[in-house]
């Protein structure tokens, strides 16, 4: 019982998230070398400078979602098999960024702040 649990949990949580709101915070984390870089309310909760596999992974990320973008929405848009060697490299360094991030303060404030990003102006 309890794994099934974990994992409608895991799935319910997974939904919580959207892709633009992630972009939009992953772009401030991207450029997250000093406080006014991230949103007011998150900047206390921080240590800067960022590590740079979090700034690395969230720069990634808008990287990989403007790539999904243009392949979902850009029918101009020719994606070449070296280029696509090179975004799927691009993700699994983004993976092994977070691996290396994931036991950090910072990369757990950041998980918060992916998915209550729109929340924190309640605060």
């Amino acid at each position: 019982m309890g794994s099934r649990l974990n994992q409608l949990a895991r799935t319910r949580i997974q939904r919580a998230f959207t892709h633009a709101d992630m972009k939009s915070v992953c772009s401030q984390y991207a450029k997250g070398s000093h406080s006014r870089s991230v949103h007011a309310q998150i900047a206390p909760l921080l240590s800067f400078p960022v590590e740079d596999e979090l700034m690395h992974l969230a720069f990634t990320f808008v990287e990989l979602q403007e790539y999904r973008h243009a392949a979902d929405y850009d029918l101009s848009r020719k994606f070449y098999r070296i280029d696509v060697l090179a975004i799927i490299n691009a993700a699994s360094a983004a993976f092994e960024d977070w691996r290396v991030a994931k036991p950090t303060n910072n990369a757990k404030i950041f998980l918060v702040d992916l998915m209550l990003r729109k929340s924190w102006s309640r605060i």
